[in-house]
């Protein structure tokens, strides 16, 4: 008995999980500036900019931007917004719980 779908997830080539492993190495660089540049007084607009410069000189495509209607790199959620909160000109205060 398959569990969560699991039957439904196709084999990957040495390639694919070379190209997977690539962007997932390149995701994490870029938390890691984030996590650095997140601070009181900064905008996530901001943020969201400093993440696409980031990935576009890393080589790589904001995946979100491939999403129809949506032109921003990340989602924001600061304090009580649950998900996929939407960068913009919100200041973060000291404090702010901030997921991206």
């Amino acid at each position: 008995m398959a569990l969560f779908g699991r039957e439904r997830v196709r084999p990957r080539t040495p390639d694919q999980l070379r190209a997977m492993r690539v962007a997932g190495l390149l995701v994490a660089r870029t938390l890691e500036m984030l996590l650095a540049e997140a601070r009181a007084g900064v905008t996530t607009a901001h943020l969201d900019a400093l993440a696409e410069d980031f990935i576009r000189s890393g080589g790589g495509v904001p995946n979100f931007q491939l999403v129809p209607g949506y032109s921003h790199t990340l989602c924001t959620s600061v304090g009580d917004e649950i998900v996929h909160g939407i960068p913009g000109e919100r200041v973060l205060r000291e404090g702010d719980l901030l997921s991206i």
